[in-house]
């Protein structure tokens, strides 16, 4: 088993909760405002583009490495494994790094999913425990309202993969409601979180962890009034199975 040191889950922007008057993602080392994405139908808190984010629609369904070059077998099924975006969708512009979509390195994923005061220590950190890359697929659905963002994070061995799936669970059962968690039902190693007070734009927050041999799984999940256990349970059991389990 590898170190569970390090900072990450105070400093991962999909793993902490909504201030629901300011709209303001706060963590230990940074913070991260929200916008609003808006639609005739609906509207959704959003994480501020970054600096270099240029908030391009990102493609329906990944198939490339975000920086160019050539795909292994293994990235390739870790591609496959990620849901496909709704037809009713579109990229969520201004999320943590709009255009970090596909297959990422590992400093893409550090720079998709971390606060910047955070990046370049947990760069080391997440290296030593193993950290190989990272695919990522993620929209807003106009007809529903949801917002999903959606990671599949690839370690060298399944211990370090194993170290980053627990210390995201001792984080986050602190970040969300004490009561309404459960495990994705056919996946042992799992665990969905839930925080079901509604945000200023009524929205509740679901996050959806689980780890399957050397890879993480973790999904965000924004949803119009309740949770939708349903559909996220849904993202994460396809994921699960494309990954050959």
């Amino acid at each position: 088993m590898l170190a569970t040191r390090g900072t990450r889950t105070s400093t991962r922007l999909g793993v902490l909760g909504l201030a629901a008057v300011a709209m303001t993602l706060l963590s230990g080392c940074g913070v991260v405002s929200f916008g609003t994405q808006k639609t005739a139908s609906a509207s959704v808190p959003s994480v501020a583009a970054s600096a270099t984010g240029s908030g391009s629609t990102a493609p329906s369904a990944p198939s490339a490495p975000a920086t160019g070059g050539t795909v292994t077998g293994a990235q390739a099924q870790i591609l496959a494994a990620l849901p496909k975006r709704p037809a009713t969708a579109k990229a969520w512009t201004l999320a943590q790094d709009p255009t970090a979509v596909g297959l990422l390195t590992p400093q893409q994923f550090i720079l998709a999913d971390y606060t910047a005061a955070a990046q370049a220590s947990e760069l080391g950190i997440q290296k030593e425990r193993g950290l190989q890359y990272a695919a990522r697929q993620n929209w807003f659905d106009q007809a529903t309202g949801i917002y999903v963002d959606t990671f599949v994070i690839h370690y060298s061995t399944a211990s370090g993969a194993q170290s980053d799936y627990l210390i995201l669970l001792k984080g986050d059962s602190k970040k969300y409601d004490a009561q309404g968690s459960y495990t994705v039902p056919g996946i042992a190693q799992s665990k969905v979180f839930v925080k079901a007070k509604l945000d200023s734009y009524g929205n509740s927050m679901s996050l959806g962890l689980a780890v399957v041999g050397d890879n993480v799984l973790r999904t965000l999940m924004l949803n119009p009034a309740a949770p939708d256990h349903a559909t996220l349970t849904g993202l994460l059991t396809g994921e699960y199975k494309a990954l050959g389990q």
